[in-house]
């Protein structure tokens, strides 16, 4: 049971070293910036003062790269 429990944090922390923060604009200006999270089609990240802020969709809804700026159901992203 040990060693399951340590394959598991294993793995979570490989994920975690594999996302990659994106690099934002150092003005965000009138329009935000959005990127998807490219390890969970619930998050996506926001740029907010230069930085990317990781923000996760209410459950039941993905973040929609179509429309770049919203949570949406998932077969509205086909």
């Amino acid at each position: 049971m040990k060693m399951l429990a340590g394959l598991l944090v294993l793995s979570v922390l490989a994920a975690v070293a594999t996302a990659t923060t994106p690099t934002c604009p150092e003005d965000d200006g009138a329009t935000p910036v959005f990127f998807p999270d490219d390890t969970d089609t619930h998050g996506y990240w926001e740029c907010s003062n230069g930085k990317a802020v990781h923000m996760v969709c209410p459950d039941g809804l993905v973040w929609n790269s179509n429309i770049n700026n919203a949570c949406d159901w998932p077969d509205s992203r086909k």
